[in-house]
């Protein structure tokens, strides 16, 4: 009869953890004991199918974020070892120079004597040429500036936030004499300008020189890079943008040359001449009755 004090709380725990188990505890779900007894009390019932999808979208939300981080990583990286990497006096002196090259006089004066020259001389494929790089140049710069750069507000690595005092990336380094622009940093329009004017003038020029146009994007993403204005993707980014504005501009300059204009002209020379038959030869008058 002593005894029987000492079992008690044991056999009253038991029935209180069994009691809990058979309640809403979530792995309770899972076990064949409790399968039948859990329709007392429902609780966040998952099955086979909802189990399976909880645990894909967790790996895929996993992927996502490692592939996030990955990304990251790699464009600090490239950013670390192009501007500071690479650093030296006469990449400082030079790269200010090729990534302003659209505020110098003398580049300006060569861009418009080039196009004026081309549109004269060059005739319909050369006036075809310069109406693309302007649409093209036009369409990248809106779309990067307006559209983009909104959608994606990205620091540049050079901005100085206010409340810490410290750039966006801690290790970039501004060479001296630059400021580091006062926009947003995704995607370069530096970079976008001059892939679209690239591209066009590329597709335009016939020869082994025609490689040549590349060479002007390539230095100005890399400046924009060296200067600490942008990460890498943003000046990858910017290129291709550029690299689908060329595109697009020359497919509708060449869709309107070669389709629009000749039925246009066609239209415009049939409402001209109203006289003329479906053969396209003159009406013949009609002869005067003489017995009138």
């Amino acid at each position: 009869m002593a005894a029987m004090p000492l079992f008690a709380p044991l056999g009253a725990t038991k029935r209180r953890t069994g009691a809990r188990n058979r309640g809403g505890s979530p792995m309770a779900q899972f076990s064949p004991r409790t399968e039948g007894k859990s329709r007392s009390r429902p609780g966040p019932v998952i099955g086979a199918g909802g189990q399976g999808s909880v645990a894909v979208q967790w790996a895929e939300r996993k992927n996502r974020a490692w592939l996030s981080v990955t990304m990251l990583t790699l464009d600090q990286a490239l950013l670390r070892a192009l501007n500071r990497g690479a650093a030296n006096g006469v990449l400082d002196a030079v790269m200010p120079v090729i990534t302003n090259l659209h505020q110098q006089r003398w580049f300006l004066a060569v861009a418009l004597l080039a196009a004026i020259g081309l549109a004269v001389l060059g005739g319909r494929t050369g006036r075809l040429a310069v109406l693309c790089a302007i649409f093209a140049v036009t369409l990248a710069d809106l779309t990067s500036y307006r559209i983009v750069k909104r959608i994606v507000p990205r620091e540049r690595p050079c901005h100085t936030r206010a409340a810490t005092g410290e750039m966006a990336f801690r290790e970039t380094r501004l060479v001296v004499g630059t400021k580091c622009p006062g926009s947003l940093s995704f995607p370069s329009n530096h970079a976008a300008n001059m892939m679209a004017l690239g591209v066009v003038g590329w597709w335009f020029t016939r020869g082994k020189m025609r490689w040549l146009w590349f060479l002007l994007p390539l230095a100005i993403g890399y400046s924009r890079v060296y200067l600490g204005f942008h990460y890498p993707s943003d000046v990858l980014a910017g290129w291709l943008l550029g690299a689908l504005c060329a595109a697009f501009s020359i497919w509708l300059g060449t869709w309107i040359v070669t389709v629009l204009v000749p039925a246009l002209s066609e239209c415009f020379c049939r409402r001209a001449t109203p006289g003329r038959e479906e053969d396209g030869g003159p009406q013949s008058a009609p002869e005067p009755n003489g017995a009138d």
